[in-house]
């Protein structure tokens, strides 16, 4: 994963998040195990590779929301053809999510990391 792949347009840090550290990390396997047996849902759909890899997509939200669903942050970011939400000039949108709105760390480490 590149580090553009590393932060997700909406700038969540898809490396530290248990459904994507799943694939490699047997902790975070066993976490998202348990929720996979609770909630009955396959593993497969529970772990993700990356906003990224799955062109917004995300397996889980596709379960929970169906097949058409994607993310609009993502979408948006494709159409302005930026790679991160908070690169774009009309940051701060309604289209971020809620709990972004306090993640000024977080912004300042996804511009560190796509900003040459």
């Amino acid at each position: 994963m590149t580090n553009k792949q590393m932060i997700a347009p909406c700038g969540v840090e898809c490396t530290r998040c248990v459904h994507y550290l799943a694939n490699e990390n047997e902790a975070a396997f066993g976490q998202v195990e348990k929720w996979s047996a609770l909630l009955n849902i396959p593993i497969e759909v529970i772990t993700c590779k990356g906003c990224w890899a799955h062109i917004g997509k995300i397996p889980l939200q596709k379960h929970l929301f169906g097949d058409h669903h994607r993310c609009s942050i993502y979408g948006c970011a494709q159409g302005k053809k930026t790679q991160y939400c908070g690169l774009c000039e009309q940051f701060p949108c309604d289209k971020r999510h809620p709990y972004l709105e306090k993640a000024e760390l977080l912004n300042e480490r996804a511009k560190a990391l796509l900003c040459p």
